[in-house]
């Protein structure tokens, strides 16, 4: 297989040129084609895609966190490659679900020894994303992050934003949320989609990606005093919210129809978005849509006996 890594230029601590010459030694060492690219813009972005089409790259490597996954993702639809995650994000949710290793370079030994593996997408209108999607608080809180604060402050910069969005809920419109296969209409203020199990760093959900539902989430009220509840509720419940607080609504879905008479904020994989009908947004759920390469999964028992050597 033939490797064609696109690292986001942005993301400076793992951009250096001395992490970039670790992480091609490794695929030098192992035998292995990558060419590595810099990329400073989405539109950077599109030529080199061009550019590992026009060459016959059988992979694309995506160097950066989920927001960068779902530029690159949107980028290569339709265009038949393999994609692969080197975490140099923020949060890296993605990876972590995979079980990619979080050190660029030992990813890169994982990248090698992964195989594609089919995952589900998500599509709101024309936009695909792969780890989640939400509307209301969450989306307004990460409308409020610039990308330059973003890079200083990491999560932090996440913490600080939700704190200030607490104190303008009335930003938050109301909509109407239908969701399939249940056929049933709820009112909302809130809403998180989610293809994977870990969100804003922790392990919140059930969902994975090799599944061909979503999972759904949808918060009914939008006083102060149940947004702590919600957030700290899906921190120590792991997916279990809805038996602790009656306004909340939990499931798995394939697709979602959210209508306001307002405009709503939505974010895709960690980053703001903004779509010419923000109106009217419908989730579409995608089975078997991508192939990314998941690295083997090391058994516990396994880990447990190489433990014990080392020890000895």
């Amino acid at each position: 297989m033939r490797y064609f890594a696109i690292i986001n230029y942005g993301d400076r601590k793992h951009s250096t040129q001395r992490t970039l010459k670790a992480m091609q030694r490794v695929f030098e060492r192992r035998g292995k084609e990558c060419v590595f690219n810099l990329s400073k813009s989405i539109q950077h972005s599109a030529e080199l895609i061009e550019r590992a089409s026009a060459e016959k790259f059988d992979a694309i490597l995506i160097g950066g966190g989920d927001g960068t996954v779902n530029s690159i993702l949107n980028l290569t639809m339709g265009k038949n490659f393999v994609l692969g995650v080197l975490p140099l994000g923020t949060v890296n949710a993605l990876a972590q679900t995979i079980g990619m290793p979080n050190n660029p370079v030992k990813a890169c030994e994982a990248i090698i020894d992964a195989r594609p593996r089919l995952l589900t997408l998500g599509r709101v209108n024309d936009r695909y994303f792969l780890c989640f999607a939400s509307i209301g608080f969450d989306a307004a809180t990460v409308h409020r992050v610039s990308p330059k604060i973003k890079r200083a402050l990491r999560n932090v910069a996440f913490g600080l934003a939700g704190v200030w969005q607490l104190t303008q809920l009335k930003d938050l419109c109301q909509f109407k949320a239908t969701y399939f296969p249940d056929g049933k209409t709820e009112t909302a203020y809130s809403l998180i989609i989610s293809n994977l199990p870990i969100y804003a760093g922790f392990r919140m959900f059930r969902a994975l990606p090799y599944r061909s539902r979503m999972e759904l989430y949808l918060f009914k009220n939008n006083r102060l005093r149940n947004y702590f509840k919600y957030f700290t509720g899906l921190a120590i419940t792991r997916g279990q919210l809805e038996k602790l607080l009656p306004d909340v609504t939990r499931t798995f879905v394939e697709r979602v129809e959210v209508k306001s008479s307002h405009r709503m904020f939505l974010q895709l994989d960690g980053e703001p978005y903004t779509i010419d009908d923000d109106k009217h947004y419908e989730f579409v759920v995608i089975r078997k849509a991508v192939k990314l390469l998941v690295p083997p999964r090391v058994k516990k028992t396994s880990r447990l006996k190489s433990a014990r050597k080392s020890s000895h």
